[in-house]
C-alpha cells in the first residue's frame, strides 16, 4: 500500500466508524500490479474501494469513480473522495473528528 491509501483508508474508517459499529468491513487485496482496499458497510450494500492512484464508491444505483488524473493532487481527490461519501451514506451517519 502507497501513503495515499493509507491515508485515505483511516480517513474513511474514521469518518464511516462511529455509526457502523459492527457493520464495516475492510479487507485488503493484492493482485499482480495493485493492491486495493475495499470498506464495505453491509447493511447499506455500500462499497468503498481505495486504490493506489484513485478511489470509488459503488452500491445500489451508485458507481461514482475518483480519479487521480481528474484532480490538481492526491490530496484533492481524497478530499472530494471523502465528500462524497459523507453525502452518500445519510445524514448524521457519518462524524469527523476535524469538522
Amino acid at each position: 500500500m502507497n501513503n495515499f491509501q493509507l491515508n485515505l483508508t483511516k480517513d474513511v474508517i474514521e469518518l464511516i466508524s462511529p455509526a457502523a459499529v459492527g457493520d464495516v468491513s475492510v479487507s485488503i487485496s493484492k493482485g499482480p500490479n495493485e493492491v486495493i482496499v475495499e470498506a464495505k458497510l453491509t447493511s447499506r450494500n455500500l462499497s468503498l474501494w481505495i486504490y493506489e492512484n484513485g478511489a470509488s464508491i459503488l452500491g445500489n444505483g451508485i458507481d461514482i469513480r475518483f480519479e487521480v488524473a481528474d484532480h490538481r493532487e492526491p490530496s484533492v481527490l481524497a478530499e472530494t473522495f471523502l465528500k462524497k461519501v459523507s453525502e452518500t451514506i445519510p445524514s448524521g451517519d457519518t462524524q469527523r473528528s476535524d469538522s
